[in-house]
């Protein structure tokens, strides 16, 4: 699709860019590492890509949250007792997985609001707000282990003092310091 094509080069563009700032204070020069599924695993740009192009329209005033359609509305961003969750129960057996784990509601019986895909992506925001009834009252952690002990795509959504203290992008120097002067 159009929106994923236009941001990869918006990544690929602010990496370069901070390649050219990192090396004026080095002799060494700089790498970007722009592996693909940390791309799509840390930045979410679809949104900004489809702005890019044409596609969506953004109003110049914040709106109260109202749920909010990512992919097409097959991924859901679901509210917790402590932040934010993003699942993606996209495919049938997924699905069936994750109204399980929701204590099968009498709404997932409901063929018009859940019959199958199609029909699940023109419901999606009647759908995040019943799901969002389940989801308020546990923590990020618990729906993300729970979600991923059924086998459905779920994580938590990082804060940024939970992104500067993952271990795992320490470990690999994702973060760097620059001297703007």
């Amino acid at each position: 699709p159009a929106s994923r094509s236009a941001s990869r080069p918006l990544t690929g563009a602010a990496a370069a860019i901070w390649a050219l700032m990192a090396s004026e204070n080095s002799t060494r020069g700089a790498r970007a590492d722009l592996a693909v599924s940390e791309f799509y695993a840390n930045v979410l740009f679809e949104s900004l890509g489809e702005y890019a192009v044409g596609e969506r329209q953004f109003p110049r005033r914040r709106n109260e949250f109202k749920g909010t359609e990512v992919a097409g509305g097959l991924i859901w961003i679901l509210p917790c007792s402590d932040g934010w969750v993003m699942t993606s129960p996209r495919e049938q057996h997924q699905w069936d997985r994750w109204v399980e784990l929701l204590g099968n509601p009498e709404w997932s019986r409901n063929p018009d609001l859940c019959g199958d895909k199609s029909r699940r992506k023109k419901k999606w925001p009647e759908l995040q707000t019943l799901m969002s009834d389940w989801t308020r009252s546990r923590s990020r952690e618990e729906v993300f282990s729970r979600a991923q002990a059924c086998r459905v795509a779920c994580f938590p959504v990082s804060l940024p003092q939970d992104i500067l203290a993952n271990p795992q992008l320490r470990d690999r120097s994702f973060f760097d310091s620059i001297t703007l002067g």
